[in-house]
């Protein structure tokens, strides 16, 4: 059985190349706190440079999953 997923218009998964995914924190409780953007155009820069760099997608973290 193979595994896929689309995301975006990306499909990922088994069989198909490495998709390279960019990630931004805007979680103000996050634990990086270097880490956290929350200006709009800072977010749309990062975004941009992702995509150049090769970033299939963007994830975006608003919400810290620590305990």
């Amino acid at each position: 059985m193979m595994n896929r997923a689309y995301l975006g218009g990306v499909t990922i998964g088994d069989g198909l190349p490495v998709a390279v995914a960019g990630a931004l924190n805007v979680s103000p409780e996050s634990f990086y706190q270097a880490s956290i953007m929350t200006e709009g155009d800072h977010l749309l820069r990062a975004g941009e440079r992702m995509a150049r760099a090769g970033a299939a997608f963007v994830d975006v973290g608003a919400m810290s999953t620590a305990p």
